[in-house]
């Protein structure tokens, strides 16, 4: 039976950790009164999200091949 490991399982949940605030930043990134920080940080955001999800899926696949 595949199981993941306890660093995968962690990595998995520092992704949704890091994907929670999207929304929210996404929405006032949005506002039509929202300036350069607010883009830079929402943008900051969605890369450090992607980066992990990437990351997190390389980690399952290995972790179920084995």
């Amino acid at each position: 039976m595949n199981t993941l490991t306890p660093a995968t399982t962690q990595l998995l949940a520092s992704v949704a950790i890091a994907a929670a605030p999207l929304t929210l930043l996404g929405s006032a990134a949005n506002h039509p009164h929202a300036g350069l920080i607010t883009h830079l940080i929402y943008g900051l955001a969605l890369i450090v999200a992607l980066m992990l999800l990437i990351v997190a899926v390389l980690h399952v696949r290995r972790d179920l091949r084995q």
